[in-house]
């Protein structure tokens, strides 16, 4: 774990005199981790971040099912409007793979989900041409 404190003092030197101790902003942030979640998890169920991301042509995401469940992988755009499925059906228990192809898919941000039963969990990915 890191902990570490940044600041930052923000002024504007030609403010009038009388006023430069009203324009002078002073920012805090602190970090308490250095890392980021690869996965998002809800029940057993988790899935992974698409590897690479950004992509042109073709990405890999790992998702897990804790049992053998019905299982939904779709794609949308970024207004929810369901572009493509690229998994459905049973899905036996376990860590599991899918690739997609996005030679069809113009420049831009997309959500990918993974919806079981009440479980849906969402991921951004990005396709560059």
């Amino acid at each position: 774990e890191i902990s570490k404190t940044y600041s930052a003092t923000v002024s504007f030197p030609n403010a009038e005199p009388a006023c430069a101790s009203a324009v002078t902003v002073t920012l805090s942030a602190q970090s308490t981790s250095a890392s980021v979640s690869t996965k998002v998890e809800q029940d057993g169920f988790s899935l992974g971040q698409n590897y690479p991301n950004p992509f042109a042509s073709a990405t890999t995401f790992n998702y897990t099912t804790p049992t053998e469940a019905p299982v939904m992988i779709t794609i949308s755009d970024i207004t929810g409007h369901a572009i493509r499925t690229i998994a459905s059906g049973r899905i036996s228990a376990g860590e599991h793979t899918v690739s997609i192809d996005a030679n069809d898919l113009a420049s831009g941000t997309y959500v990918v989900t993974l919806s079981s039963g009440s479980v849906r969990l969402v991921r951004q990915m990005v396709v560059t041409k």
